[in-house]
C-alpha cells in the first residue's frame, strides 16, 4: 500500500513542477528559469526538484522524451505503405488533438518543436521502405531529401493548426500532408 501511496506522491510532484515550468513559460524563455523559482512557484523545496530532475534542462528532456513516447508508442508504424498512409496521418492528428497538453511544452518553449521531428523520423524509416518498393525507381538520397522537406513542412503545419485552436478535424489536416507527401514522391521522377 505504501507504495501505491508513494507513486501517488511522485505522480503529483512531477505534474506540479511540470504545470509551474509551464506557467513560467508563458512569461520566460526557457534560459531565464531557475530551480529556486520554479521550486517556489510548484511549493516545493530544490531538494524535491532535484530527487527527480538534474536540473531544468533533464526536466524538458524527460517531457520531450515523454511526448516522443506517446506519440510514437500510439502509431503502428510498421503497417505504414501506399494504402494506409492516410489513416497514420489521420491517427497522428487525432493523437495531438486528443493528447494538446502533453504538446503544451513545445508551443512554450520553440526549441522543443524538435519532438515532431523525431516523431516524424520514425515514420521516414518505415515510410522510406515503402518508397523504395514502388515501382517508379527512386534513390535512397532522393527519398531522404524530400522527407526533409515533408517532415519541416509537417512540423510548421501542427504548430499552426494547433495555434489555430484545431479549426479543421484531423481527417481534414490528414488529407493536406498526405497530398503534400504524394505529391512530393511524385513529382520527382527520377
Amino acid at each position: 500500500m505504501e507504495s501505491t501511496v508513494e507513486n501517488r506522491k511522485v505522480r503529483y510532484t512531477k505534474q506540479v513542477i511540470r504545470e509551474s515550468l509551464f506557467e513560467l513559460l508563458e512569461t520566460q524563455p526557457l534560459k531565464k528559469i531557475t530551480v529556486k523559482r520554479l521550486s517556489e512557484l510548484a511549493d516545493i523545496n530544490r531538494g524535491t526538484f532535484y530527487s527527480h530532475y538534474a536540473d531544468i534542462n533533464d526536466l524538458v528532456e524527460q517531457l520531450e522524451a515523454e511526448i516522443v513516447v506517446s506519440m510514437t508508442g500510439s502509431i503502428q508504424f510498421e503497417k505504414i505503405g501506399d494504402v494506409n498512409q492516410l489513416q497514420m496521418f489521420t491517427e497522428v492528428f487525432a493523437h495531438i488533438q486528443s493528447h494538446v497538453d502533453d504538446f503544451r511544452l513545445i508551443f512554450l518553449n520553440p526549441e522543443s518543436s524538435h519532438c515532431l521531428d523525431k516523431i516524424i523520423a520514425a515514420v521516414y524509416q518505415y515510410h522510406a521502405a515503402a518508397l523504395l518498393r514502388k515501382a517508379q525507381p527512386i534513390s535512397e538520397n532522393m527519398i531522404a531529401y524530400t522527407f526533409a522537406l515533408l517532415s519541416s513542412g509537417c512540423t510548421q503545419v501542427i504548430l499552426k493548426w494547433i495555434e489555430n485552436d484545431f479549426a479543421e478535424n484531423p481527417a481534414e489536416m490528414a488529407r493536406l500532408i498526405n497530398s503534400f507527401a504524394e505529391c512530393g514522391m511524385t513529382a520527382y521522377s527520377g
